[in-house]
C-alpha cells in the first residue's frame, strides 16, 4: 500500500501533453491516496494495540471467550473508524457526512462481529478440546 501510495504521487507529478484527457480523472482519483494510506496505516495500528490489549484483559477478567472477542472488536473497531475516517475525508465532506460514514461503517462492522461470534465460540471450544486429550 505505501509503494503503491508512492508510485502514484510520482506519476502524479508526470506533465501530460496536451492531448491527454485522462490526466484531471487520474488527479481526481489518486490525489487522495497518500492521505487514505496513512490514516489506514495509522488507524489500524491504533485498533489493534487497543483490540489486542483489551482482549488480554477482558480474557483474564471475565474468561468468557465471547465477551472478550466482542467488546474489544467492538472498541477497537470504533477507534479504528474514527481515526481512518476523521483524518481521511475532514476538509473533503462536511462534519455530518463524515458522522454519517462513521455511523454506516460501525453497523456494518459491528454485525460481522457479532457475526463471527459463533465461529469464535467454536474455534475456542475445539482448542480447549484438544489441550484436555
Amino acid at each position: 500500500m505505501v509503494i503503491f501510495a508512492i508510485l502514484m504521487y510520482l506519476f502524479l507529478q508526470y506533465t501530460p501533453s496536451e492531448s491527454d484527457f485522462s490526466q484531471g480523472a487520474l488527479m481526481t482519483i489518486f490525489n487522495y491516496i497518500p492521505r487514505i494510506t496513512v490514516s489506514s496505516l495509522l488507524a489500524y495500528y491504533m485498533s489493534q494495540r487497543c483490540d489486542a490489549y483489551l482482549y488480554s484483559k477482558l480474557k483474564n477478567r471475565y474468561h468468557k471467550v465471547w465477551i472478550s472477542n466482542n467488546v474489544s472488536t467492538f472498541i477497537s473497531q470504533l477507534v479504528d473508524t474514527c481515526i481512518f475516517v476523521i483524518l481521511s475525508f475532514i476538509g473533503v465532506m462536511s462534519f455530518k457526512e463524515i458522522i454519517d460514514l462513521i455511523i454506516t461503517m460501525i453497523i456494518v462492522k459491528w454485525l460481522i462481529a457479532l457475526l463471527d461470534t459463533p465461529c469464535m465460540i467454536m474455534v475456542s471450544k475445539i482448542k480447549n478440546n484438544q489441550e484436555i486429550d
